[in-house]
């Protein structure tokens, strides 16, 4: 894979009532949407080559629309009552974009969006199905669990 680095630290925190994230395939303009079910305004949004991060204020992310999804059957996971999911802070000042491609790949059971390739650390729980990759502070990209 040859997607370009780009610098998106973060913190974690509780979902809080905005919830767990949920992935939803739109078919008909094949963009896959990631994000809590909570609906209010994101006074805060960047654009990432293929990517659209939807944020609040204080950086808390709500919502990421990604537009290079053709034909995806994405697992429709529930929410485990005792799941534990987090929500991501971005820290917008240590944004460093350059050039940056998102590249798309599957995996067994999964669709994974990258816009760094460096090897992640860790996956997060976002919500049922829902996964941040990141390598320590930073985020890489997102996985999916496919149908």
């Amino acid at each position: 894979m040859t997607a370009s680095r780009f610098h998106i630290r973060f913190r974690t925190g509780p979902t809080g009532e905005a919830g767990p994230f949920v992935a939803r395939y739109h078919n008909s303009v094949g963009i896959v949407s990631l994000g809590v079910t909570l609906l209010r305004d994101w006074p805060v949004g960047l654009n990432l080559d293929a990517m659209i991060f939807d944020m609040q204020g204080d950086g808390g992310l709500d919502h990421v629309d990604i537009r290079m999804s053709p034909g995806i059957a994405l697992a429709q996971n529930r929410a485990a009552p005792s799941a534990r999911y987090v929500r991501l802070y971005l820290t917008p000042s240590t944004w460093d974009a350059s050039e940056v491609v998102v590249a798309r790949h599957r995996a067994e059971g999964r669709v994974i969006y990258r816009f760094d390739d460096r090897a992640a650390d860790r996956e997060l729980a976002l919500g049922p199905g829902v996964f941040a990759l990141a390598a320590g502070d930073e985020l890489l990209g997102f996985s999916l669990q496919t149908a």
